[in-house]
């Protein structure tokens, strides 16, 4: 009974420090979106958008395997399996090193139809081509660096993330 009381009270710290950190954020991205707009304008704020919605296209191919391994995850955790969570790690860390490398690949072939997407644009295609890049860069790191956040969502020390 002790154990499913420590769980409960890691999901209590979880919601709290996620609620937080929620608010603080929409909060912070409303003011920031107005600066944004103000400065950069609406071209560049639409391209934003248009290019974390294409990764978000290129996203699809983890096909939920996070979620996946997080449920399996969940389950050696609640039987203080660490070897199992080890095995498991180590399987997910195989996974998304090949999605990591087919979602490089196809931003990459994503990017030679960069001049038919965006032939009426205002502004130099490079600024384009740069943005995706970052965006995918970003992505990529989830997949070869931050994958392990799986542990501690399982774990119920997401809280951890959020630095508190």
């Amino acid at each position: 009974m002790r154990k499913l009381g420590t769980r409960i009270s890691k999901g209590i710290v979880n919601s709290r420090t996620a609620l937080g950190y929620t608010l603080v954020s929409y909060i912070l991205a409303i003011f920031s979106r107005q600066v944004f707009l103000m400065y950069l304008g609406d071209d560049v704020m639409g391209l934003n958008s248009t290019l974390q919605n294409m990764l978000q296209m290129l996203n699809v191919l983890e096909l939920g395997i996070a979620s996946a391994i997080g449920v399996s995850l969940y389950q050696s955790f609640a039987k203080d399996d660490y070897e199992a969570v080890n095995e498991i790690v180590t399987i997910q860390r195989w996974y998304y090193r090949r999605i990591g490398l087919i979602v490089i690949g196809a931003g990459i072939i994503l990017l030679a139809f960069f001049p038919f997407i965006f032939s009426d644009i205002s502004f130099p295609l490079w600024w384009a081509v740069a943005g995706f890049a970052v965006v995918l860069a970003n992505a990529s790191l989830f997949y070869f660096l931050n994958y392990r956040q799986v542990v501690l969502t399982a774990s119920q020390n997401e809280y951890l993330v959020y630095g508190s």
